[in-house]
């Protein structure tokens, strides 16, 4: 009897994922071909199209000096033809032109090249038209021409592709033919005097055709294009009919033909999306070009018609292996299914009870129409897994439990001590490397950067040192040199700590430390400036505090004092070597402030202008005056003498006080705030 409800709950089996193991491989197959043919399809279009964009552009490029080249030629043989027939003796002996002998010359060049001139005539000294094919123009004037003043001077006239109303009706009634005018000097034979010009007017057409049949005969979707200097539009393949007015108006084409490109994009001209070859002409031999811009244009829709195609073809490709890698995970899955629930059959026997002979205990038909129910149902891999969890569980003992569970206990514990070790481990490592690089450095190195450099606009920095060292060092002991550039230095990277100095260095007796290093703020940057100037101001009279106090100990023999400078400015920081890392800072502001240092006095703290102007409401100074720098000349400076409040100067009492005398003129009241 046929069981409707077992019969969908084996669809719902057989396409849910969830449940059946089949539908998962299925999936798995389609979801992998869907993923790899993407990729491949992907990969493959953009390197087609970009193969073919550069392939069909370098065509234009040639095509567009091929064209280019055989206009000069086209044109420079014209003007070879008109050449030679000028130094004829029948012209160029005498100014008497209206001759027979004239007439027959001009009408035989003509006939001989019927497709090629229009009209050749001959013009005196006088502008009058001496002889002329039919006659035609015969006596008119040409003084307001523009070739007479070329051509009479000595020179070659070539002008540009234009519309002869007078002459086209004269000779074929219509007003649509374009020309090309062409006149040389007819030169005296004995005394090279310049005595007419030799005229012609050559079809436009036949030019055109001439470049159209030899260059673009194979290639249908390529438009050609003959640009004036204006932008005229000499010729377009693609329309037959010249007019003189039409323009080129896309002012990303022109852009791109005045910088000189003779490849490119131009998107939107004409309404279509175009790949572009253009050339200037520079002329052949004698002839001197015409300053003609060649244009040859392929839209993209043709030009890349072959990579559409060959996407369409991949499309159905990947569609085809999806089928069929779909149909290969069914097979194969229907066959990894036949055993699993074999495996849970003889799980659930096991359970039930299986004799030492290995008998089955017979199971009757509710059993296994349940177990086949709860397949659709549950699923075969969740059925499988329960069975064998259920077995596992039937097999194990309570001391085997017991054994796995100290087991496990020991290789937690084993391992959380490992793990604190390499926690310990890395902690030192982040101290060592915390007390060599500023964080920001550290944490950049981690991530995995391996060049490390940026410009600082405004940093202050502080050099010190220690007044007579070498002298103090003699008198003690190698272990109290240690001892007590320790206790300096350990004191000055507290207080360098408290005012977000970072220390860069120390060389010797001398440190050298830095306020603002890698601090970003939203605030007014000359407000940022100032405070970072201030806390490296307020270290350094803590600095000479502390000294001070080392002093009045009595712990050593001898009082020592430093000579400290300051200065503010843009400098170079990151990373040298690639080997025991060394941060550094450099520039022309770091050697200023190392200059402050050099040219102070000992107990005295020496700043620049800069820093003055940046701070000096906030402490209280006094003008040092001009000051010799090395590398720099003449510098202003001043010393600091304490910190300033509304109520007193708080001072330093090392750094004493001076006279009036000393003071900056444009500094304000030493009370002020």
């Amino acid at each position: 009897m046929w069981n409707s409800r077992m019969f969908w709950r084996k669809i719902a089996y057989y396409i849910s994922p969830a449940k059946s193991f089949r539908a998962r491989l299925i999936l798995a197959f389609a979801l992998e071909t869907v993923i790899s043919c993407g990729i491949m399809l992907v990969v493959a279009t953009v390197w087609s199209y970009n193969a073919q964009r550069s392939t069909v552009l370098s065509n234009l490029g040639s095509l567009s000096n091929q064209a280019v080249a055989l206009f000069d030629r086209v044109m420079f043989e014209r003007l070879r033809e008109l050449q030679l027939a000028s130094t004829t003796p029948t012209f160029a002996s005498s100014t008497n032109y209206n001759t027979t002998e004239a007439q027959q010359y001009i009408e035989s060049m003509k006939s001989s090249y019927s497709d090629l001139y229009a009209w050749i005539g001959v013009v005196g000294t006088d502008a009058i038209v001496k002889v002329s094919t039919g006659n035609v123009l015969l006596g008119f004037n040409t003084t307001a021409r523009p070739f007479r003043s070329v051509c009479l001077s000595g020179g070659i006239y070539f002008g540009d592709v234009h519309l002869a109303a007078l002459l086209t009706n004269l000779i074929s009634n219509s007003t649509d033919v374009p020309y090309v005018t062409v006149a040389v000097p007819i030169r005296n034979l004995t005394n090279n005097d310049t005595i007419g010009c030799f005229l012609a007017n050559v079809y436009w057409s036949w030019v055109a055709s001439e470049v159209e049949e030899s260059i673009l005969q194979c290639e249908d979707s390529i438009e050609m294009l003959v640009l004036n200097k204006t932008y005229g539009i000499l010729l377009n393949s693609s329309s037959p009919n010249y007019n003189q007015e039409l323009l080129v108006t896309n002012k990303n084409v022109q852009a791109q033909i005045d910088s000189g490109q003779q490849t490119f994009e131009a998107d939107d001209w004409d309404g279509v999306n175009y790949l572009v070859g253009s050339v200037l002409t520079k002329g052949y031999l004698s002839f001197p070009g015409l300053g003609w811009i060649v244009v040859l244009r392929q839209s993209k829709t043709a030009a890349l018609s072959a990579i559409v195609e060959a996407r369409d073809i991949l499309i159905i490709v990947g569609i085809a292996l999806t089928l069929l890698f779909s149909i290969t995970g069914w097979l194969v899955a229907s066959q990894v299914v036949k055993p699993i629930m074999r495996i849970v059959a003889s799980a659930d026997g096991i359970l039930k009870g299986i004799d030492l002979n290995g008998n089955q205990v017979e199971t009757d038909l509710l059993e296994m129409e349940g177990r086949e129910g709860r397949r659709y149902e549950e699923g075969d891999v969740n059925i499988l897994l329960e069975s064998l969890e259920n077995l596992s569980s039937a097999l194990k003992s309570e001391s085997e439990l017991r054994r796995q569970k100290k087991a496990l206990e020991r290789g937690i514990r084993d391992q959380t001590a490992k793990l604190e070790e390499v926690i310990s481990d890395q902690q030192i490592i982040q101290d060592i490397l915390s007390n060599t690089l500023p964080d920001s450095i550290i944490e950049r190195l981690k991530r995995g950067e391996k060049f490390i450099a940026e410009q600082l606009e405004d940093v202050t920095m502080f050099f010190s040192d220690i007044v007579g060292f070498t002298t103090i060092s003699s008198s003690i002991s190698p272990l109290e040199v240690v001892t007590f550039l320790n206790e300096i230095f350990t004191k000055m990277d507290q207080l360098a700590g408290q005012y977000d100095v970072e220390k860069i260095k120390t060389i010797g007796d001398a440190y050298f430390g830095v306020g603002g290093l890698f601090i970003t703020t939203e605030a007014d940057s000359h407000e940022h400036r100032r405070n970072v100037a201030t806390q490296v101001l307020n270290f350094s009279l803590d600095v000479i505090a502390a000294i001070e106090d080392i002093n009045n100990s009595g712990r050593y023999p001898s009082k020592f004092q430093l000579r400290i400078g300051v200065n503010t400015g843009p400098v170079i920081a990151g990373i040298i070597a690639n080997k025991k890392f060394a941060f550094d800072l450099w520039g022309d502001a770091v050697n200023v402030a190392s200059r402050m240092e050099s040219t102070g006095t000992p107990g005295r703290i020496q700043v620049n202008r800069t820093t003055y102007k940046l701070t000096k409401g906030n402490f209280e100074f006094v003008k040092r005056g001009q000051v010799k720098v090395k590398g720099k000349g003449d510098m202003i400076t001043y010393w600091l003498i304490g910190r300033c409040s509304r109520e007193k100067v708080t001072r330093v009492k090392s750094l004493g006080t001076m006279t009036r005398d000393e003071s900056d003129d444009d500094s304000p009241h030493r009370n002020s705030f």
